[in-house]
C-alpha cells in the first residue's frame, strides 16, 4: 500500500498484516485441501486488496467489498486432447478511501461483540471453505472441477472451449457461494461499520 494510507500507520498497519497473514494461512490450508482430493485439477488461489476512491461503491458508506471467481487453464497433451486443468480462485477486496476510519473494524479477525459481525476477512474464509465444502446451496468448488475434468480429459476438445466449459461450470459455484456469504455477513449486501 502507498505511503501515508491508513494500512502503512501505527495500529492500523498492525491489524493489516495480521489480516493478510490469516488469509495467507487459509489460501494454503484450503488450496492443499482441495488438491488432496483433485483428480486431473490442480489448484490455486490468489487475493487482492486495492483501494478505490467512494464512486466506485453503490453506497457511499459501503466500507469495502469482496467478490470472487475461478479461472481455469486447459492443459493439452501432445496429442491434442485434454490432459488436466489448472484453475485459480481470484478473491478480490475492494477497500472505499472515503471510510478509511471503519478499516480497524473491518480488519477484525475475530467477532466483535459490538458490531455482531466479522470483518471483511470472513468473505474471503467462506470463498475458500467453499472449495470443498457445500455452501450457498453450491457443491464444493473442487467436485464441480473434479466432475468437468472428467468429463474432458482424454477428449479432443480445443483448449479455449475446454477452459470456457470449465469456467462456466464455476460461475454458478462463484455466484452462489458469493450471494451466501453476503447473506451471512452483510445485512445490506456490502459491509457497512
Amino acid at each position: 500500500m502507498r505511503a501515508g494510507s491508513p494500512f502503512t500507520n501505527g495500529e492500523m498497519l498492525g491489524k493489516a498484516k495480521d489480516y493478510v497473514a490469516s488469509i495467507r494461512s487459509t489460501v494454503e490450508k484450503s488450496v492443499s485441501k482441495a488438491n488432496a482430493a483433485s483428480r486431473n485439477v490442480k489448484w490455486s488461489a490468489n487475493f487482492s486488496n486495492s483501494i478505490k476512491s467512494p464512486e466506485n461503491f453503490k453506497n457511499p458508506r459501503t466500507v469495502a467489498t469482496s467478490d470472487w471467481s475461478a479461472k481455469s487453464a486447459a492443459v493439452m497433451n501432445a496429442n491434442g486432447t485434454v490432459g488436466s486443468f489448472n484453475v485459480n480462485l481470484q478473491i478480490n477486496i475492494n477497500w472505499n478511501s472515503g471510510q478509511s476510519a471503519y478499516f480497524g473494524s473491518a480488519l477484525r479477525l475475530d467477532r466483535s461483540e459490538w458490531l455482531g459481525k466479522t470483518g471483511e476477512i470472513e468473505h474471503s474464509r467462506d470463498a475458500l471453505r467453499a472449495l470443498t465444502s457445500s455452501y450457498g446451496g453450491a457443491p464444493p468448488a473442487r467436485d464441480i472441477a473434479n466432475q468437468q475434468a472428467d468429463s474432458m480429459v482424454g477428449q479432443s476438445i480445443p483448449e479455449g472451449a475446454a477452459s470456457s466449459r470449465m469456467d462456466g461450470a464455476l460461475g454458478d459455484w462463484a455466484y452462489k457461494t458469493m450471494r451466501q456469504s453476503r447473506i451471512d455477513h452483510d445485512e445490506s449486501g456490502e459491509h457497512i461499520y
